[in-house]
């Protein structure tokens, strides 16, 4: 992800030896969570003073803004493109509709299955600048600063959703389908693959490395809990001013979101490569330093090591088998004859088992791995594999289920795994500090990039087997969830394989 101050530096120099401790001592303002501080690095904190409080606010105060604003403008940006989609297909078709929202012409199967398409289209074109750019915007936070690359998505998701906003306004004079384009805007910034990247590495910033993934297990029970708050927020634009609200509500948090994008720090105490003063180089000479730097850092990433090679495919694998939650609803109507309504009921399950997780059971299973002289690496490395055999187990039970409780229960423990990417992130930092790659935003970013390519996968994948299993029975139905366990099978195998000595 991070690129190198010089090309050799990437390629070999490890900037931090095994035996450097977890706490670098420039790294002294990086806090400890609360507890997680045992004998072993008592010494060692009280050595290096204070942390320098105003220095982690000046990190931790617009990070959390952006934590909480990027959930709260996806979920009304989520309805309110979905619904101004409708309302141009429907002015387009029917000039003389005055309500759209409510017109019940604009929910007629023809207009209705063009919004799924395009819909489905702007899902696809949206992964696409991520895909192509996360990994170069790595190289550049790594090397000139994640201050940078952090406004930079907001510039661009901002263009991108008000230019959502501005066709489907207009569609007198723009065909709506133009929203593809508008997608593309995102090329700036990266999108989403970016935004995952920079917020792992923002995060990773505030604490020590050994307590990387307690604070990742955290950042993933906030956005939960943030998700939650945002659909009352949504629910009551809506009902006032209808999706067009809902949209302009959430191009306004995102233009407020560039603000404290760009006023990051330049550095952070894990972005060693990059200078305390920008460098006088021209902008041609920056585009092909960080081509030059892209080609030399994926080479050794997916290259010169297997165990980071392979960690990464295994990521592939675990996005498409996740995919197999978006079957649940219609697979529990299909398989136990339940209403939609009684479905639904499924989320309150996901969400009690996520939080239980991710706020008590992990952050504990961590403090006390640690307390027994765990390793960091080992100690992401056997959480990882632990969230594994539960998300393979689940999988299959799932499938196996005879019974709407006995199907509860396997999606309850199939849920328990969300400490898996959390893990696996840290797991993937550890191993490539010890092959000497330091650019810790182009790991994220690579890990951004797989999973959205998983993502894109993942779906034709698993549709195709679920309408396999019904032609071929009710005993059939269950084969997405076969499959996605035979794939996250295949990840848990790597993790077995990689060692951490």
């Amino acid at each position: 992800m991070a690129d190198p101050k010089r090309a050799h530096t990437s390629e070999a120099t490890p900037l931090l030896r095994e035996a450097t401790p977890l706490l670098r001592e420039a790294d002294c303002d990086a806090w400890p969570l609360p507890g997680d501080v045992d004998a072993r690095d008592a010494d060692s904190v009280a050595d290096q003073g204070p942390p320098r409080l105003s220095q982690q606010l000046r990190v931790a105060i617009p990070f959390l803004f952006l934590l909480t604003a990027v959930e709260f403008a996806a979920g009304l940006c989520g309805t309110g493109m979905a619904g101004l989609v409708e309302s141009a297909l429907c002015k387009t078709e029917f000039p003389d509709v005055v309500d759209p929202y409510n017109d019940p012409r604009c929910k007629g199967e023809e207009i209705q299955a063009n919004l799924a398409w395009i819909i489905g289209m702007e899902n696809t074109i949206s992964v696409l600048p991520g895909l192509l750019m996360s990994i170069p915007y790595g190289i550049i936070a790594d090397k000139y600063g994640p201050n940078i690359v952090m406004g930079l998505i907001w510039v661009g998701q901002f263009l991108s959703e008000g230019g959502h906003l501005l066709v489907c306004l207009n569609p007198q004079i723009f065909n709506v389908r133009w929203i593809y384009a508008s997608s593309c805007m995102t090329l700036i910034g990266g999108g989403g693959s970016t935004w995952s990247a920079m917020r792992y590495l923002v995060g990773a910033s505030l604490v020590s490395e050994k307590n990387r993934t307690t604070l990742f297990f955290y950042m993933q029970a906030y956005n939960t809990c943030m998700t939650f708050l945002s659909g009352p927020v949504t629910y009551f634009l809506v009902g006032r001013g209808g999706p067009a609200w809902a949209q302009i509500g959430g191009v306004t948090l995102i233009a407020l979101m560039i603000v404290p994008g760009f006023a990051l720090p330049r550095k952070l105490s894990n972005t060693p490569l990059v200078t305390e003063e920008p460098e006088q180089v021209s902008i041609k000479a920056r585009v092909a330093d960080v081509a030059r730097s892209t080609t030399s850092t994926l080479r050794l990433i997916f290259v010169h090591n297997l165990q980071l090679t392979l960690l990464l495919g295994g990521i592939i694998f675990t996005t498409l088998g996740a995919y197999e939650a978006t079957f649940r609803l219609q697979y529990a109507t299909k398989r136990f004859g339940w209403s939609w309504a009684d479905a639904s009921l499924l989320s309150s399950v996901v969400a009690v088992s996520n939080l239980t997780m991710l706020v008590l059971v992990l952050p504990g299973v961590s403090y006390l791995m640690l307390k027994r002289n765990f390793s960091s690496l080992s100690k992401d490395l056997w959480l990882a594999r632990g969230s594994g055999c539960i998300q393979v187990a689940g999988s299959f039970l799932t499938a196996l289920a005879p019974s709407g409780p006995t199907f509860v229960g396997a999606i309850a423990l199939y849920e328990c795994n969300r400490g898996y990417n959390a893990s696996v992130v840290s797991l993937l930092v550890s191993v490539a500090k010890r092959v000497g790659i330091e650019q810790q935003t182009t790991i994220y970013a690579c890990v951004s990039t797989v999973m959205a390519f998983g993502s894109m996968l993942s779906g034709p994948v698993l549709a195709s087997a679920f309408r396999i299993g019904l032609k071929w029975g009710q005993s059939w139905y269950g084969l997405p969830f076969v499959a996605a366990g035979c794939l996250q099978l295949l990840t848990l195998l790597i993790l077995i394989y990689v060692r951490h000595k």
